[in-house]
């Protein structure tokens, strides 16, 4: 996977690894190639610190849960507890980065959010990824992975159902034990449990009926 990036100096090719991404960086900012590469070598030494504990969490970057772990941790990666927890525009004013160059290095902010000064060091350092490890498409596309769960689904005996708008969530006399769905044209779904993969505050106003059984779910949703 490959980004081309364009802002008021024009378009360039970010490259395809953290070498190339670094020297063209560099190559925009001549005058502060020195700071920039220096910057550079810490959001690569900060990505590998939040990626220290991965391969015990599922792959996901984080810090230990035990008091001795992140001690350990503290102790192997100083600068992760210095700064994930800072504003990313902090660490780039500590590197003495230009201000026109934060556009550049922040091009990547756009997978996250629109105010990228928002970002703190740990939101931002992973998407980094995409030039450290590459990032790559799925082969036939996102929807290749839709494909496979879906086979999955089915080969495990279970029922996939398109096109059927759910009305409400419907309960058992016990406040938070569901008994199934009623889908918008009447019909009734049977089930121990429902998952919801979609906006709690919205499916809180909507999907969850205003009956007492239901308020205790409904006010923690709400909230």
């Amino acid at each position: 996977m490959r980004h081309r990036f364009a802002d008021s100096r024009g378009s360039w090719d970010a490259g395809e690894s953290w070498g190339t991404y670094t020297r063209g960086l560099c190559s925009r900012f001549p005058d502060h190639a020195r700071v920039i590469s220096a910057l550079m070598d810490d959001i690569l030494t900060l990505h590998r610190a939040m990626y220290a504990t991965a391969d015990f969490r599922g792959g996901f970057p984080g810090q230990p849960s035990t008091v001795d772990g992140l001690m350990t941790y503290g102790r192997n990666h100083p600068m992760a507890v210095r700064w994930l927890e800072q504003p990313f525009v902090r660490l780039l004013k500590h590197h003495r980065i230009p201000v026109d160059a934060y556009g550049s290095i922040m091009s990547l902010s756009v997978y996250l959010t629109h105010r990228p000064e928002s970002l703190r060091v740990r939101d931002f350092i992973p998407v980094f990824g995409y030039f450290i490890h590459g990032g790559v498409y799925r082969v036939g596309g996102s929807g290749a992975l839709s494909r496979a769960l879906a086979d999955a689904i089915v080969l495990d005996g279970g029922e996939i159902r398109l096109g059927c708008p759910v009305a409400a969530i419907e309960f058992r006399d016990h406040p938070m034990s569901v008994s199934g769905l009623r889908l918008a044209d009447g019909r009734r779904v049977s089930a121990s449990a429902v998952v919801l993969n979609g906006d709690v505050i919205s499916a809180a106003r909507t999907l969850l009926p205003k009956d007492p059984k239901s308020r205790p779910f409904s006010r923690r949703g709400r909230s």
